[in-house]
């Protein structure tokens, strides 16, 4: 086998150890060292195994042939075995052994892809994402220095360095103290060394503000309770109703919290050094997004009225692409809900 044969071999097989053993640490893939660039892989993999992937199918990739660095270079879509996601790579190939890899804007931005006349149904795209920090040509000018300072010294004095278990007090009082610093670095996108810090910040104001959503989950809980899911009927009504709630708690990323994450009645919301809240706080949104995932999205593919052949073709937040992950739009479509939203 070829360089480039074992080295697409072990990112099917997402062998993180054996593609480093197989690159080279002596250059530079995607302008990053190459223990960066596994990193940011090993991440990558990650995520297809959370969806369900036990290997990746790989393709060569659509792309436009004016945007490749180099005339040897060659492009492939790696695409999960279940969950249908998927990341486009290009290898810089020279002299039968692989020089780069790295990623291109160019791909195909459509939900499918077309391979030797066969549709190719794709998911989400994943990014290897390196950041200008953690390229090898950075050089850091003094501004940089004293906001990375600032970062580490604000997550710090929430953990002292160690494993922390955070009331609901701790983390208000965290967040509000941060916001106008939050506010400064928040679109400054480009920088790793900042990320850390936004997101703990982020994901802990996301759940100060959405107190309310863990209320109002509440009561859904309550009447999901009092329903048969055996009965078509009661389970539409029951989803048409808390539609907007259940699509808002995915739009807000609560399928983090998942039981993986959970220890002790607490769930991990950022690592090294590892940051816990309680359960309790965000314990009904978890439980309604886990039902919500369970029921919603069979009955929109029972009831769909748009055909998967012309789902396929519609662009990625497009109305068309909305319709057909809605709910109430099929059931509307077929005449089954009334004038006061109630399924018939």
């Amino acid at each position: 086998m070829t360089s480039k044969e074992v080295i697409i071999k072990y990112f099917c097989e997402m062998d993180i150890e054996m593609l480093e053993m197989v690159l080279d640490d002596g250059r530079t893939y995607n302008d990053a060292r190459m223990e960066v660039f596994l990193k940011k892989v090993d991440e990558v993999f990650d995520k297809f195994r959370e969806g369900g992937d036990s290997e990746l199918i790989v393709y060569n990739g659509a792309y436009r042939s004016e945007f490749l660095f180099n005339e040897g270079d060659i492009c492939y879509t790696f695409v999960g075995n279940k969950s249908r996601n998927y990341i486009n790579l290009i290898f810089d190939e020279r002299n039968i052994d692989v020089y780069d890899i790295y990623q291109c804007e160019e791909f195909n931005k459509e939900p499918y892809y077309l391979f030797e006349d066969k549709i190719i149904l794709l998911g989400w795209e994943y990014r290897l994402a390196i950041l200008k920090d953690e390229r090898v040509d950075f050089i850091p000018c003094v501004n940089y220095l004293i906001l990375k300072q600032k970062c580490e010294d604000a997550i710090y004095e929430i953990t002292h360095g160690e494993t922390t278990y955070l009331t609901k007090e701790d983390y208000k009082y965290w967040v509000k103290k941060h916001d106008e610093f939050y506010e400064r670095v928040r679109w400054i996108v480009d920088y790793e060394k900042f990320i850390k810090f936004k997101m703990l910040h982020f994901h802990l104001w996301d759940i100060c503000i959405n107190e309310r959503q863990n209320m109002d989950s509440e009561i859904a809980l309550n009447e999901f309770n009092k329903i048969s899911i055996n009965n078509d009927k009661e389970l539409l009504n029951w989803l048409v109703k808390n539609e907007d709630l259940g699509v808002e708690i995915n739009m807000v990323n609560h399928g983090k919290w998942d039981e993986a994450k959970k220890i002790s009645g607490y769930y991990k919301i950022s690592e090294s050094p590892d940051i816990f809240i309680s359960g309790n706080d965000i314990r009904n949104s978890v439980k309604l997004s886990e039902i919500f995932d369970a029921y919603y999205w069979k009955l929109c593919d029972k009831y769909a009225t748009i055909e998967f052949e012309e789902m396929i073709k519609c662009k990625n937040g497009s109305e068309e692409m909305e319709n057909y992950l809605s709910l109430t739009y099929h059931l509307k479509k077929r005449g089954m809900i009334d004038a006061k939203g109630i399924v018939i």
